[in-house]
Formats: C-alpha cells, structure tokens, sequence
C-alpha cells in the first residue's frame, strides 16, 4: 500500500485484484478449480475477493460471529441474534462451516460463506425498517439452496421491535432449481422451529418452491422484498416483478468482463436507487479435460482431495431460466460425480486408503466415470 493505510474496504481489495488479472489473463462467466497441495481444499465458483482479509478461521458459531462484530461486517442487535439462531452447523455438518471457504451442500451448489451472509442479513435488516409501515408485505427467496437467507428474514421479523408490524400477513417465498435442497430446507426449517430457534409467527404464510422461480413471481408485481441467489445479466428480470412504492431487490448482476457486483436495487415512490454491495471476479476457465480430471487428485502418489464446487444456473432472459439443455448437463454431471464418489468410497473400504490417479485410470468404470466428467464439462454452461 506504498505505506498509505487503505481508508475502505474496495482500497484494500483492490490490488488483491490487479494481481489476480495479472494472473488470470482470461475471464469468462465460469469458475475453475485449483489443485492445492495435500492437506488443502480446492475451490469452485467466484474468487471473493473480501474472504481473503481473513487469516484464520473461525471454528464456532460464537468465534465467527465475534471476527463478524469486530470487522464491523454484523452492525445490528437484529443481525447478530439472527446468525446466533441460525447455526450454520444446523444446516450443514462440515469442519469448515464456519470459515470463509465456500462448501458443497450437494446438486453442485455451494453453501454461502458467513462473511456474505452477515453482509446480506445487514442489508435485509435496513430493508426491512423501511418496511415497517407496509400492512402486508411479499418476499421471495430464489436460488435459496438450504434457505439460510430466508429463514434469516423470518427471525430478523420475529425481533421484538418487528412483531407487530404487517398485521395483514408476511408470504415469504423459498425456492431453489432443485427439489432436494428444497425438501433439505423445508426439513431444516422444521428442526429450527423445534429447537425454538424460529418462532411459530402466525403472521407468516411460509411456501416452499422447487423448479423455475418465475411461474410464482408472475403471480404479482407487487414483491416487497426479492433475493436471488443466482447470478443474472438483465435485472428486469427482477426489477419488473418490484413493487413500486417501496421495495428492494438484492442479487449478483454479471458484467460485460465477467465479473460480478453483488447488487441492492431500492425502489422508493417509483424511483430506482443503485448501490454495489461487493466486487467479486471469476477466475478463467482452465482446460476443461485437465479440470474434470484434477478435480480428483493432486498427483499421482497423493491421495484425492474432497472439493466443493459451484453450478449454480445463470438466469438470463431467455424463455428458459437456465435452458433446460444445460439444467439436464448439470443434472447428469451431479449424477456422474455422485457415482464416481461412491467408486472412491467402495475402493476405500476395500482398501482402507483413498485411490491414486493411476488407479483410477486403470479401473474401467471410474476411467468411464472420468470421461464422462470431462465430456460434460466441455458442453457449454457455466461452472
């Protein structure tokens, strides 16, 4: 920094960017996975740039809510007992939950790491105090995965300073592409009610939606409040289904160079306020054969790595959202990954190690499974 102490957070990301585009000549709409060495977990998805501030890890609810209130990311009361309710644990078991490394909740789609969560949830709280005189008000909740964000709303409502507001109903909608994560989110929000960690609000009338989110939105165009997980080139998509008094929009908007803004669109008597939450960048596509092949291993005298990744649809503004061409692709990808999963897991119990490279390619069905990846990963989508 040329001894000058970076005054915001885009000063102190940005020449973590230069050096990626000096790295990473090539950028298209696609993520690509790393090979790290043994020991480390490769990433798919968009490089975010704000995850790499942080040094270590949080390894609790607790201590990663504390690194949260410290960097000033969670700002609110209202935030902070909405993240301590809702346990990242509780939707997903993994050593790296609550580190700001993206992981695999399965359909080839990522959890969303804290420090975006705490940012979105911040953002939501505002919103919703802009709301506070709506008699009724509509939320949508697509490309939601496990429905963090969702339920997130439901307990930033339920705040004692929220429970009397909206006395003529909240709908809250959740959706993802996938109709196993929206069973997971729908069995998730059961155990949340449960433990008491979400309140039973009569107020709210909750529905649980899988498939093409835009059936539901074309019902009105009156939505208060509408979060899209999926990462979007036209924001009319959106934008068209707002309510034009007084609503918000929050969703990841692609730019002509491939990156993305992290985008919050408010709607105030007709008129439209922009403001770019977060930068964020892909990084190039490598060669597709060497991706699908790496994606399991690290050489051939090293075990393979577990990795996450990310394949979420791009909505465009096509008829199809993503086309069903590509939805098919992802789906026979999942399925083709999934049975090479099992390959590997047979082969450790068997052997009581994980498979080499060499093993994997001399063994007919995981070589076919391997092919397979690789020919998939050539069509055209985004990855």
């Amino acid at each position: 920094y040329m001894g000058k102490r970076p005054e915001t957070l885009k000063d102190l990301l940005r020449p973590m960017q230069r050096i990626l585009k000096r790295l990473l000549p090539s950028r298209h709409s696609a993520g690509f996975s790393v090979v790290y060495k043994k020991g480390e977990i490769s990433n798919d998805l968009l490089l975010t740039l704000s995850m790499n501030h942080q040094r270590k890890e949080a390894t609790s609810n607790a201590e990663m809510i504390d690194d949260l209130v410290g960097k000033y990311i969670i700002r609110s009361d209202a935030v902070k007992a909405t993240i301590s309710q809702l346990d990242r644990r509780l939707f997903l078991d993994h050593p790296k939950i609550y580190g700001n490394t993206p992981v695999s909740i399965g359909c080839g789609q990522n959890m969303t790491v804290p420090l975006m969560q705490a940012i979105l949830l911040s953002e939501i709280d505002e919103t919703l105090d802009n709301l506070q005189n709506s008699p009724s008000i509509r939320i949508a909740d697509v490309g939601a995965g496990l429905g963090f964000l969702g339920f997130g709303v439901l307990s930033l409502l339920s705040h004692p300073k929220r429970t009397k507001l909206h006395p003529q109903g909240i709908h809250l909608y959740i959706n993802d592409w996938f109709p196993e994560l929206t069973a997971r989110s729908r069995a998730i929000y059961d155990r949340l009610l449960n433990e008491g960690r979400l309140a039973n609000d009569p107020r709210v009338k909750l529905h649980f939606v899988d498939g093409d989110f835009r059936p539901f939105l074309d019902q009105a165009v009156d939505w208060n409040l509408i979060l899209c997980g999926m990462a979007i080139r036209n924001s009319s998509i959106i934008t068209s289904k707002l309510n034009k008094k007084q609503s918000t929009a929050i969703f990841p908007l692609i730019l002509d160079d491939g990156e993305q803004d992290l985008t919050k669109i408010d709607i105030f008597d007709g008129k439209e306020t922009r403001k770019q939450l977060m930068r964020t960048v892909f990084a190039p596509e490598i060669d597709a054969e060497a991706a699908a092949v790496q994606k399991y291993f690290v050489d051939s005298n090293d075990d393979i790595q577990e990795e996450t990744s990310d394949i979420r649809p791009e909505a465009t503004s096509d008829a199809s959202l993503p086309p069903s061409s590509d939805l098919r692709r992802q789906s026979e990808l999942a399925a083709t990954e999934s049975a090479l999963k099992e390959w590997q897991n047979s082969f450790k119990t068997q052997t009581g190690r994980r498979p080499t490279l060499s093993e994997m390619q001399n063994d007919a069905q995981s070589s076919q499974l391997l092919s397979k990846i690789t020919r998939l990963k050539k069509k055209k989508g985004r990855f």
